[in-house]
């Protein structure tokens, strides 16, 4: 299996053990992967169909 950061071999048999980082092959790996999801780089795609859409009665007014 490959480190979904760096693409290093990471040994699935670590999965589990103290100090091991699995999926990520490091800290640092790790790391860097919650930055991305916390600056949203990583966004599941998403369709808006009309009926999601609010009526125009729902609209909040100011």
């Amino acid at each position: 299996m490959k480190c979904p950061t760096c693409k290093r071999e990471v040994d699935p048999a670590t999965a589990g053990q103290k100090g091991s980082f699995f999926p990520f092959c490091s800290d640092r790996c790790k790391l860097v992967d919650l930055g991305r999801w916390l600056d949203a780089k990583y966004q599941i795609p998403a369709e808006i169909s009309e009926d999601d859409q609010p009526a125009p009665d729902d609209v909040p007014r100011q």
